[in-house]
């Protein structure tokens, strides 16, 4: 009986045993719950794998450069052109050089009063703008009426600027208002005057192909003198008359320095 009993046991020993390791699963590798291979990361989902997401590819995200938009592409063929002078101009010399020069017809009347027109002459170098301006005027005022903007005159609106701020003026008498003149000559001569003037750069870039903002104006009185707004006259070269000294916005980038 007791050999009967340890038999048994033995037996049962064994079978509990076989139990426990299929339960710790050291048996088959099929039944494994190890990570299988197909889970594992791949290459295809690494963002450097692919260029194509690649921002620095991406043509749509670079800078646009138009070619409008460079300086050099404006068109200055319509605009006139200021000989650069290797020699100034000798003011009241009727100097030659002025041969060389830039001419411009005032001739935009304000009113219907007079017939006076003016032709001036522009040249420039490192520092100054040189104007020469001949009027036809068959009725000079060469004296002081106390009012210089309403005698015989020419009026030079040098940059941007208004209310007088980019304004000169020199009368039939070489006499001067407005800012200061370096220098300037006039003369009473038939059939008009002749008024000649230096203006410092100041502020303004001189170079070749730089823009300048200019106007000339003619201030055309009677013999009389004071009377240009009653009976006399307003002429300009490139803006209405007698609205320059309002602003520059008429005449800006109206000449192209020359070299």
């Amino acid at each position: 009986m007791n050999r009967k009993i340890r038999a048994l046991l033995v037996v049962m020993v064994a079978v509990l045993m076989t139990l426990s390791l299929a339960a710790c699963g050291g048996g088959d590798a099929s039944t494994s719950p190890e990570a299988s291979p197909s889970v594992e990361p791949t290459p295809s989902v690494e963002p450097s794998a692919d260029p194509s997401v690649e921002p620095s590819e991406e043509p749509s995200t670079e800078p646009s450069e138009e070619p409008s938009a460079e300086p050099s592409d404006v068109d200055l063929s319509n605009v006139p052109h200021v000989p650069y002078a290797e020699t100034p101009p000798v003011l009241g010399e009727n100097d030659a050089i002025w041969d060389t020069a830039l001419e411009l017809d005032i001739n935009n009347h304000k009113t219907s009063n007079t017939s006076t027109t003016g032709k001036a002459k522009v040249l420039w170098d490192d520092e100054f703008l040189y104007v020469r301006v001949v009027v036809t005027d068959d009725s000079v005022f060469s004296g002081d009426s106390g009012s210089a903007w309403l005698n015989d005159s020419v009026e030079f609106f040098f940059g941007a600027g208004s209310g007088g701020a980019n304004q000169y003026r020199v009368s039939a008498a070489n006499q001067l208002s407005g800012q200061t003149v370096s220098d300037s000559w006039a003369s009473v001569e038939a059939p008009g005057y002749i008024v000649e003037a230096k203006l410092a750069k100041k502020t303004l870039t001189f170079a070749d192909g730089e823009l300048l903002t200019f106007e000339v104006q003619i201030n055309d009185s009677t013999s009389a003198g004071g009377d240009r707004d009653s009976a006399g006259n307003v002429i300009s070269w490139k803006s209405a008359p007698d609205t320059a000294y309002g602003g520059s916005a008429d005449f800006t980038d109206s000449l192209v320095l020359s070299k």
